[in-house]
C-alpha cells in the first residue's frame, strides 16, 4: 500500500511538473517576439503635463531599464496630427527600439488629438499653436525626467 502511495505522488508530481511546462510555453508561444520579455528590454510611463491654455497633455515615456540611475539621450516624438496619436503603432515601433537601445523617448498628443483634451470649437488661431504644445513637452522632459540636456 505505502508502495502504491508513493507511486502516485511520483506521478502527480510529474503531472504537476508538466502542465506547468505547457502552461508556460503556451504563454510564451501566444505572445509576439516584440513583446516578449519586454519588461527586460525596455519600460513605459503614462504621463500628463501641463500644456499652454491650461490644457493638459497626455504622453507616455519608453525608456531602458537600467538599475542604475542615469542620464540618458532623449528624443522627443511629435506625431502631427495623426487622430491616433502616441498610440499609431509607427510611433510604438520606433519608441520601443529606441528605449532598447538606450534613448529614452516621450511620445505625447498634441491638443485635440489622441488622448489629450480635445479642443472645443476653434475661435482663433492661437488655439491651434501645436508649437506651444511642443514647448511645452521639451520642457517637461527637461525639467521633469532623467535626460543629458547636451544630447537630445
Amino acid at each position: 500500500m505505502r508502495l502504491r502511495m508513493l507511486r502516485m505522488k511520483g506521478r502527480t508530481w510529474v503531472m504537476a511538473g508538466l502542465s506547468a511546462f505547457w502552461l508556460v510555453a503556451g504563454f510564451i508561444a501566444g505572445m509576439h517576439n516584440e513583446d516578449s520579455f519586454s519588461f527586460f528590454r525596455y519600460r513605459t510611463a503614462r504621463v500628463s503635463f501641463a500644456g499652454p491654455l491650461n490644457m493638459t497633455l497626455s504622453g507616455k515615456i519608453y525608456y531602458p531599464p537600467s538599475v542604475i540611475t542615469r542620464k540618458y539621450p532623449g528624443i522627443l516624438f511629435c506625431h502631427g496630427t495623426l487622430p491616433d496619436g502616441q498610440e499609431t503603432e509607427l510611433y510604438v515601433t520606433l519608441s520601443k527600439k529606441l528605449a532598447m537601445r538606450g534613448y529614452l523617448v516621450l511620445t505625447f498628443d498634441l491638443r485635440g488629438f489622441g488622448k489629450s483634451k480635445r479642443l472645443s470649437p476653434i475661435g482663433s488661431a492661437k488655439r491651434m499653436d501645436f508649437v506651444a504644445d511642443v514647448r511645452c513637452a521639451l520642457d517637461y522632459m527637461l525639467r521633469e525626467l532623467p535626460v543629458d540636456k547636451n544630447d537630445i
